[in-house]
């Protein structure tokens, strides 16, 4: 799937000078299409982007006061860095973010996407808005139909290959439970009206198949449940 170059421009101009624009997007698109990846790839930041665009109305409707180009840069750069095994790639995502927008664009948006994007390690649930819908948009896939969501979820087992089916169910299962112990998985209105009781579901059901030892298919091309 492509990125959309024109709306990366927009956004880029909009907020700053534009300057280094087209070979930001570059650098971009080509971590997104690194061969390694198969969940967090060109794909995921299009559905997050769509999302975006489906909440914001909504958001804008509550009166909440929303920097919405902070969460878009979010998305944008939030998986950038995926170096797998690897750790912390969520900082090493927001750190390349502050780098190549220093002195391009202000300060305050700044600070406010870096944090956003070191808030989707989901250890946590922030408590301002950017970070929040952030946060709520990246994991608004867990709402998906079952056959979507699995297929998400094999794409997102194939990154992990290195691991053996046990490991990476023992892995995935302790991060799927620490969502469901939240009192919600979604912060903002919109996602706990409209995504919070099929996620919870779905991520219930995969926790099932986790603990009872799911092994997974060694192909995507292989039919899954």
């Amino acid at each position: 799937m492509t990125l959309d170059r024109e709306r990366f421009f927009d956004i880029w101009s909009r907020c700053g000078s534009g300057e280094g624009k087209d070979r930001i997007f570059d650098e971009l698109e080509a971590h997104y299409l690194e061969p390694h990846r198969h969940y967090h790839t060109t794909a995921h930041i299009v559905f997050c982007l769509d999302e975006l665009d489906k909440v914001s109305a909504d958001i804008k409707q509550t009166g909440a006061v929303l920097q919405q180009d902070a969460v878009e840069l979010s998305i944008w750069f939030h998986d950038v860095v995926l170096e797998i095994p690897g750790a912390n790639n969520e900082q090493k995502s927001a750190q390349l973010f502050l780098e190549v927008s220093d002195g391009r664009l202000d300060n305050d948006l700044r600070n406010r996407v870096h944090d956003a994007i070191i808030a989707t390690t989901h250890k946590t649930s922030p408590d301002v808005l950017e970070s929040q819908l952030t946060v709520d948009i990246d994991l608004s896939g867990l709402a998906q139909s079952w056959p979507e969501f699995f297929v998400d979820s094999r794409l997102v087992r194939a990154e992990f290959s290195h691991l053996s089916d046990k490991e990476f169910n023992v892995g995935q299962g302790k991060f799927m439970k620490s969502l469901l112990d939240r009192a919600s998985i979604y912060s903002t209105e919109y996602f706990l009206d409209t995504h919070e009781a099929t996620a919870r579901k779905n991520v219930a059901q995969l926790i099932d198949k986790l603990e009872n030892g799911y092994i997974w298919p060694q192909s995507l091309s292989e039919a899954g449940p």
